[in-house]
């Protein structure tokens, strides 16, 4: 492993992921995301962009022996993906591309992916966020490389037909998620809202869509992270952990 990378282990510990300590960890969102993606036994391709360290396909590998195209821009965040597919043996499941999603190479754009997951940039520019390149976090939070638009674009063209864009993403960004949803072509199916105590707004919001989907939404009962007492609850945990 290069200087400042680390083991450690995943919810529920059966995993292990190699990371940045101190500069880039995995998010709780991750992990969530890739419980809440639906996986089937006819499902045979996954793609997962913006993946970071992997948290998305590491947790979706726990549930799927489908193959698992996890693309990142960052060449250091791809080089700990390999590190971790190898320690849990994941190598053949595993593909790992150092690409832009706004310049995909042409042999993933040809709609043939089941799913394509995502836990894109989560914040806009704006006139105080630091330039692009400056640090993994700042890329990995703000739009600084690509918008949610791009994934969207990208997803749209890499999909089957009724294939599954599956995401997180931030509440107060809703309205402008649905719109570049429907600009390229997906109907929104299914969306959980996650909030960290329940009497408290809503931090994250776990969505579904489907290419050329017919129109339908299911919003399933909002999850709670922790009890007044600052405890998992016991859904989250079943969830998180399992």
């Amino acid at each position: 492993m290069c200087t400042g990378e680390e083991k450690h282990r995943m919810p529920g510990g059966r995993q292990v992921i190699v990371q940045q300590s101190g500069s880039f960890l995995f998010s709780v969102d991750a992990v969530l995301l890739g419980k809440f993606a639906r996986i089937t036994k006819k499902t045979e391709r996954i793609a997962d962009l913006c993946a970071g360290t992997g948290a998305v396909s590491l947790a979706l590998s726990e549930r799927t022996r489908a193959v698992i195209d996890a693309v990142e821009l960052k060449a250091e965040l791809c080089q700990m993906m390999k590190a971790s597919a190898a320690e849990n043996d994941l190598l053949w499941q595993w593909r790992i591309i150092e690409a832009d999603v706004k310049e995909l190479p042409a042999e993933l754009l040809r709609n043939e992916y089941d799913v394509v997951v995502s836990n894109p940039p989560y914040f806009p520019l704006s006139a105080g966020t630091p330039p692009a390149g400056k640090d993994l976090i700042t890329d990995a939070k703000h739009e600084t490389r690509c918008t949610f638009a791009d994934v969207a674009k990208a997803a749209a063209a890499m999909l089957k037909s009724k294939g599954r864009f599956v995401f997180v993403h931030r509440p107060e960004r809703l309205a402008g998620l649905m719109a570049d949803l429907a600009n390229y072509g997906f109907a929104v199916k299914r969306m959980r809202f996650v909030h960290a105590k329940a009497d408290r707004s809503a931090g994250s919001v776990l969505i579904e869509a489907v290419r050329a989907g017919n129109p339908g939404l299911e919003v399933d009962p909002p999850l709670t992270v922790y009890t007044a007492d600052n405890e998992y609850t016991k859904e989250f945990r079943d969830i998180y952990e399992r």
